[in-house]
Order: C-alpha cells, then sequence, then structure tokens
C-alpha cells in the first residue's frame, strides 16, 4: 500500500498517463485536459479515476474519447497501483488550521472561504497574480490533516451556502469575487459599507437577497454542484454573469441545471453602456452619472425571463412494436407563472408578466425561450398546457395595479407598468421658481399645476384636455417641463412623435399604451388638418392599435398631450374649442446658471420631491376631473382670434356692425344668409356654404332663425340682432340690410 499519498503524481503509471494527454491534476482523483479560450479555460476532457482502479473518461462536447483515452497497459498499470494506495477524503472545518504559507502569509482579502449551509469550510481559493493575470487556486482540508491544492471531488460548491438560511432570493454572481463584493454592500455591517449601498446605483434591491458565487469559469457552469443551492428552498434566482458571450451563455445552461427546482428564474444582462467583462463588483462607468446622482439603467432594465421553461418526463414502457415511445415534455409551473399569453387581433402573441411594455409575436417568443426549452415551438406547448396564463384581451390601465383585470366583463392582460420614481418629501422651491418663470400668469399657473400634479399624481384618472405650451423665444423651458413629466409618468409609458407621425402616419403605436404624448416643434397654424386630427385623439376613448409587426387589437385610451412649439400660432383652433389648456409662456430667457441649478437639483433626487410635491398637491387641492374641459385663458382667445380665417373675421366685423347700428338706432338690423355668402364670395372670390356663414354670424352675437322664411322667391334663413323666431318676412323685409353697404355706413 502506498502510505500517505499526496496527489496523483505518486502514481507513477497515472502520472505517466496524464502527462501523455496533458492532463493536469485537479482533486484526488479527477484530472482535467483544458485549454484557453479567450479569458477562460475550458475543459477538453475529465479524467476519474476510482478506488478500485477503473479510469472514466468523459470528453466535452465536439471531442474525441479516443484521443484521452489511456491504451491497455496504461489501464493495467493504473489499477495495480490504485487498489494499494491510500486515499485520503477532504474533510469539512470550522476553522482555517494548520494552513501552509500560501494560505497563512496571503492577504485577507485574497482568501476566499466556501462554507456549506452550516458554516464548515469545504474549499478555499486564493487569488494571486501571475504572469498571465489572475488565477484563483483551489485548496481543501483532508482527513490526513493536510492542505493540497485541490478541489473536493466531484462537483464544485458554489460560494456563500451558508447565507441561504436566511434567503429565499439569491443573486447568482460569475465567481466568488464579485458575489463576496456584493455580499458585503448588502450587509454594510461598516459606515464605509452603508455609505457604499447607499451609493449604489441598484443597492436598494441587492440588499434583499443573498449573493452567491459560482466558480469554475463561465465555460463550465455544468461543474457547479447545483443541488446545494436548489435544495435550499431558494424561489426566486437572479443570474448576473459578466458582460460578455461566454457569461451570457452561461445563464440557460444554469437555468436548465436547475430546473428540477421549485424557483423562477432570471437573468441581468449588462448591454453595451456597460464595459465588456462588467460584472457588479466593478464601479458602474461615470457617464452613467451626472453630478454625481445615477442615471444609468435601472436594475429592471436589465432584466430578462431565464427560467427553464420545460420537463421531460419518463417514456413510456416499450411495447416491441413501432417507434420507442417518446418522453413527455410539459410546460414548468414556474415558466407559466412569468409569462402570458394573448389572443391578439385573432393572433397569439406573449406578454412578459414582470416587463409588459412588448409584445411578443409567436416566432419572437419562440426565438427569445429556445435556449431555456426542450422543444422547437413552445408556444405550441404552451397553448395546450397553459390554459391558467392565457388571457383573450389586452387592457392599458394605469388605475390598476393587478397584472390580469377584468374590462368591460373581459379577462385582459394589463400592459401598464408604473414609473419607478417614488416619491421623497423635499424642499421644492426651485421647481416653483421654474414654473412660475415660464408660467407668469398666476391664474394660468394654477390651472397649468393643477394639470401637471394630478398626471403625476392620479395615474388612473385621464383627463380630457392637454397642454398647448407657444412662445415665440426658444429656451425659456417648454421641453424641460415635458422632459420632467416623461421622467416622473414614466418613459415607457410616453412618446415623443413629430406633428408629421401625429398627422399622416397610418400607424399609432406613438398613441398605444402611452399615458403622455409629447409633440415639439409643431408649426400646424395654416390649416385644421392637425387640430382636427389631435381633437380626436384628445377625445376618443378607445384606440384601434395600428402598430408595425402586431396584429390590430382595441384598446383604451389613456393619452394626454403637451404640444409645444416656437410659433405664435402653433395651431388653429376652434372658438368652442374645450381641448386644450393654453396658457401664456414666457418670452423671457433664464440665465444659464438656473438651469445648471435646477438640472442639478433634479439629477439630485428633484424627480422624487416632484412627486412628493404633486401628490401633496391633490391632497389639498383636488385633481382635474375627468369631466372637465380646458379652463380659458387670455392665451386660448388670442390663439382662437389669430385661427379665423379671413372670411370668417369679415363676417364677425359684420356682426359687430349690425349690433353697433341697431344700438345706434333703436330698430334691428336684419340680415339674408344668402346675402352675406354672396357679398363673400364677391369680396374674396371663395364660396362658403351658407351654414359656415350662419355658424360665423352666430359667434358674432346675433339671432339666427331656425326657420327658412321665402325672401325674394327663395327659402332663405335670416340673422338678426333681435329674436326672429316666430316671425314673417314681411314684419323683418324692412330692417333688412345691404352687407356692403352696412360696413359702409359703419365705416
Amino acid at each position: 500500500m502506498i502510505a500517505d499519498l499526496s496527489d496523483l503524481s505518486d502514481l507513477p503509471a497515472v502520472w505517466a498517463y496524464l502527462r501523455r494527454i496533458g492532463g493536469e491534476v485537479r482533486s484526488m482523483r479527477t484530472a482535467a485536459v483544458r485549454e484557453r479560450e479567450g479569458r477562460y479555460l475550458r475543459d477538453r476532457a475529465v479524467i476519474r479515476l476510482s478506488p478500485d482502479g477503473n479510469v472514466a473518461v468523459a470528453p466535452a462536447d465536439g471531442e474525441n474519447a479516443a484521443d484521452f483515452e489511456p491504451t491497455d497497459a496504461e489501464r493495467h498499470a493504473i489499477k495495480m497501483e490504485a487498489v494499494v494506495a491510500k486515499w485520503p477524503e477532504v474533510k469539512p472545518c470550522a476553522t482555517i488550521r494548520n494552513a501552509p504559507p500560501e494560505i497563512a502569509d496571503a492577504p485577507k482579502e485574497a482568501v476566499f472561504e466556501f462554507r456549506d449551509s452550516d458554516g464548515n469550510i469545504t474549499m478555499l481559493q486564493v487569488r494571486r497574480e501571475t504572469s498571465s493575470g489572475k488565477a484563483y487556486v483551489p485548496w481543501t482540508y483532508w482527513t490526513d490533516g493536510h492542505w493540497r491544492k485541490m478541489e473536493p471531488e466531484g462537483d464544485l460548491p458554489p460560494w456563500g451556502l451558508d447565507q441561504l438560511k436566511d434567503h429565499v432570493t439569491v443573486f447568482l454572481h460569475e465567481g466568488a469575487k464579485a458575489a463576496r463584493a456584493m455580499r458585503r454592500l448588502a450587509a454594510a455591517m461598516t459606515p464605509e459599507d452603508k455609505a457604499a449601498l447607499a451609493a449604489h446605483p441598484w443597492g436598494a434591491l441587492l440588499q434583499h437577497g443573498a449573493h452567491i458565487g459560482w466558480i469554475g469559469g463561465a465555460l463550465s457552469p455544468h461543474r457547479t454542484d447545483w443541488p446545494l443551492l436548489g435544495k435550499s428552498g431558494v424561489t426566486k434566482l437572479y443570474i448576473v454573469a459578466d458582460r460578455d458571450a461566454p457569461g451570457e451563455a452561461a445563464v440557460p445552461k444554469i437555468a436548465k441545471s436547475l430546473r428540477q427546482y421549485s424557483m423562477t428564474i432570471e437573468a441581468v444582462r449588462f448591454d453595451a453602456r456597460f464595459p465588456l467583462g462588467f460584472d457588479l463588483a466593478d464601479a458602474f462607468p461615470d457617464k452613467m452619472f451626472r453630478k454625481g446622482r445615477y442615471s444609468g439603467p435601472t436594475f429592471a432594465d436589465c432584466v430578462t425571463p431565464a427560467t427553464f421553461a420545460t420537463r421531460v418526463g419518463q417514456p413510456p414502457a416499450a411495447t416491441g412494436r413501432g417507434r420507442p415511445p417518446t418522453a413527455p415534455i410539459s410546460l414548468r409551473p414556474e415558466f407559466i407563472a412569468q409569462w402570458i399569453m394573448v389572443i391578439v387581433g385573432g393572433k397569439t402573441m406573449f406578454v412578459d408578466r414582470n416587463n409588459p411594455t412588448r409584445l411578443w409575436s409567436e416566432d419572437e417568443f419562440n426565438t427569445l425561450t429556445r435556449p431555456f426549452s426542450d422543444v422547437q415551438r413552445l408556444s405550441d406547448l404552451f397553448k395546450k398546457q397553459g390554459y391558467e396564463a392565457t388571457v383573450p384581451a389586452l387592457a392599458y390601465e394605469p388605475g390598476e395595479a393587478s397584472r390580469v383585470i377584468t374590462v368591460d366583463g373581459v379577462r385582459s392582460v394589463n400592459l401598464y407598468m408604473p414609473p419607478r420614481i417614488r416619491a421623497v418629501a423635499g424642499e421644492v422651491a426651485l421647481f416653483e421658481q421654474f414654473l412660475q418663470h415660464l408660467f407668469p400668469d398666476d391664474t394660468d399657473r394654477w390651472q397649468v399645476k393643477r394639470w401637471v400634479a394630478t398626471l403625476i399624481a392620479c395615474p388612473g384618472i385621464r383627463m380630457r384636455y392637454g397642454l398647448l405650451l407657444a412662445s415665440g423665444l426658444q429656451g425659456v423651458g417648454k421641453t424641460t417641463l415635458c422632459e420632467i413629466l416623461r421622467r416622473l409618468v414614466g418613459e415607457h409609458n410616453c412618446s415623443v412623435p413629430s406633428a408629421k407621425d401625429v398627422v399622416e402616419s397610418q400607424f399609432n403605436g406613438w398613441i398605444v399604451r402611452k399615458r403622455l404624448v409629447f409633440v415639439n416643434e409643431i408649426y400646424e397654424g395654416t390649416a385644421w388638418t392637425a387640430y382636427n386630427k389631435i381633437k380626436s385623439f384628445v377625445t376618443d376613448d378607445t384606440l384601434q392599435a395600428n402598430e408595425k409587426f402586431v396584429p390590430g387589437y382595441s384598446i383604451n385610451n389613456k393619452a394626454h398631450f403637451v404640444l409645444c412649439s416656437n410659433a405664435t400660432v402653433a395651431l388653429k383652433i376652434e372658438a368652442s374649442d374645450r381641448r386644450f389648456l393654453i396658457p401664456a409662456v414666457t418670452e423671457t430667457a433664464q440665465s444659464p446658471e438656473f438651469w445648471q441649478r435646477l438640472h442639478d437639483w433634479l439629477d439630485g433626487g428633484g424627480f422624487g420631491i416632484i412627486r412628493h410635491w404633486a401628490e401633496t398637491f391633490v391632497a389639498r387641492h383636488g385633481n382635474v376631473g375627468p369631466g372637465e374641459v380646458a379652463p380659458e385663458t387670455g392665451r386660448k382667445d388670442q390663439l382662437i382670434e389669430d385661427s379665423r380665417a379671413p372670411e370668417e373675421r369679415m363676417v364677425l366685423s359684420l356682426a359687430a356692425a349690425a349690433r353697433e347700428l341697431s344700438v345706434a338706432t333703436g330698430q334691428p338690423v336684419v340680415l339674408v344668409d344668402h346675402d352675406v355668402g354672396a357679398w363673400l364670395a364677391q369680396n374674396t372670390k371663395r364660396e362658403r356654404p351658407l351654414y359656415v356663414v350662419r355658424d360665423w354670424l352666430k359667434a358674432g352675437g346675433l339671432n339666427v332663425g331656425n326657420d327658412r322664411l321665402k325672401v325674394d322667391g327663395f327659402k332663405r334663413q335670416i340673422a338678426a340682432t333681435t329674436d326672429v323666431d316666430g316671425k314673417g318676412w314681411g314684419e323683418l323685409k324692412p330692417y333688412r340690410a345691404n352687407p356692403a353697404q352696412l360696413l359702409e355706413q359703419e365705416l
């Protein structure tokens, strides 16, 4: 018997075989042939030696096992050595004892302790610098009282298992370094750690869970002892891989390894705004901060579903006839809990429960979930087995918190997602100063504040009028107000279409499932087309959605409009308009220093303070009700006047002349609609419908009769400074006025 076996190099036949195939000792009975792939090492084959001397070779996919198999002579020699060897075993320990200098002299930060759920050390990793970069050297303690540079036999333990007794939510990081850094941040035991937690962009979420690390590299998640994690009672797992291709590719492999356990899984995926190789132990890029305030993507922005979809059962017993029976495949309930299937325009679409801002077609859904499924078309399996997650209609109801609701008696999926900015009490004077500058008229400013506060604080209310902000001077703050509202309503609930999109485009995705539509630089004061189109959008309760690549469907309209322009007549407005609040906007520029202070304040927490202000305003003064119409303003009266056609102004002048003459003479003045129409056509070379002429006469303060009277042998309608209903033409004829002579007489 070989006493005091230190490693496989003590067995000459084993060692010669490993040198021949390029094998490296991994543990007391395990070796591996590896090659470098980028910054990771990939196993080409794993060789395991049993206590009785049998050699088992497990090649990686694409590798030829014959390249690594021992010869018959090698097998015989290895067996003869192995059966007489004395094999020590790994022994967990409560503390590090009898440590060699490589462990004892290493900096504390360089030593990573792997503890089991009982708190015992099962392995160490010591980080050290090498000529090719950083290396993590494994160490284990053995029954013979020695530490060895070896992994434990079998699969690798995750780092941080001792946290699981206190958590059911886990953040799974690539490597022990990131996991330990995040665990320290979340625990926040020192003043420095508490300050770091408060300053971390995602600290508020990361503190509510255990932080575990899988080791062995992104190319080898299969080497992890996943049952140690799966059997711990974890119900929610976030996989936080490094930002590189191997890290991304590891996600579905890990999800599949954990599919037998009842947990939902999501992946935290860092996009191109993060540097290559980024993990959560790294500092967030400087460009994501403005004046010390984080302005980059939220945690929710980076999360995608990653629960493995299917489970493969045991195949039925073979009958001996026909093809062998296949194993049944079923949807896992944890996967169904993450998705909703909805029928849209007669076609099947899918919605992510946690991020319903996008509708996924069947093909998109199948492509997205293919790495997490055992079938090609997961949508077909969902149709068969996902009844509990099937909904027949779509809804967008900002006042409802639930994802599945009933609208008009129909079960629907609510696609609304609330904004992520929460109310924070604070000094709001700078925002008030901004509003006072932008809207110098006290009454107008009060109405704008009421509208803004309702929009922010009352998502369940759809106001029936929008804002039209027009000023001749650029840079006064109109766009700044809109950007503030976008952040507080939630950018996913907003759109910024062009005027052309609104007026001409056949697609209306810019208004579907939106609470705020901001149209900047609108110059539509020369025709009624834009006003009539936008007025219908403001008024209509439902929309027939026409989005690119999405089947048509009907959904409630929850949009509010803010139109901005630097044109004096940005939009033609009719005299009876009820759909736009048009306040007076300043024509005075603010100093650059003021704008800098305002944006610094906003980036430093001002958005949360404005939300608190809005909620307080509504509580004290009430909100705009869904049945209210736009308040009248002096600026609106001016815009209505500016919107009038020249012909309308002529008729209004004619009506004013009739009223003045009637007052001067004490007698009524009577106008015939046909006379006025002919006079207009003669002077403008353009005929106007008589019903339009009568509306203008009525707008000018004249009484238009409901009855048609016979005048000059034809049926005509009469407008007069006195009541004409019930009177005959014979009674009114003496007061008939010629439009041209009437204006000349007044002049």
